[in-house]
């Protein structure tokens, strides 16, 4: 991820403007290859991530894993770091949680 991370800063500091004067945007994706993997497969992952990455409006670079340990790492390490956020936003003040009484939805409360 680092030569990755180290292109993005390099296509940021090119950005050009518009003529509405905003700055163009860099959507960049990767992924990972296994020997077994097929370029079909290949391709929609990093297809997938592309759209991730266009949709969410950032200059990041978006990484969609292949299924298996790879997949099963990322996500358990995107669960540690947003628990991780979340106790720290807690501790800090900046964010609070809140408890409301039950809405009943279909019946059920």
């Amino acid at each position: 991820m680092g030569v990755a991370q180290e292109l993005r800063k390099a296509l940021q500091e090119l950005r050009q403007p518009l003529k509405d004067g905003s700055l163009c945007r860099w959507s960049m994706a990767m992924t990972n290859y296994e020997g077994h993997d097929s370029l079909s497969a290949v391709m929609t992952r990093l297809d997938n991530a592309l759209m991730r990455a266009e949709g969410a409006g950032h200059q990041e670079v978006e990484y969609r894993p292949s299924e298996g340990a790879h997949a099963e790492a990322s996500s358990s390490i995107g669960e540690q770091e947003w628990h991780s956020r979340i106790e720290r936003g807690l501790a800090q003040g900046r964010i609070e949680l809140n408890v409301k009484p039950g809405v009943e939805v279909w019946g059920q409360t």
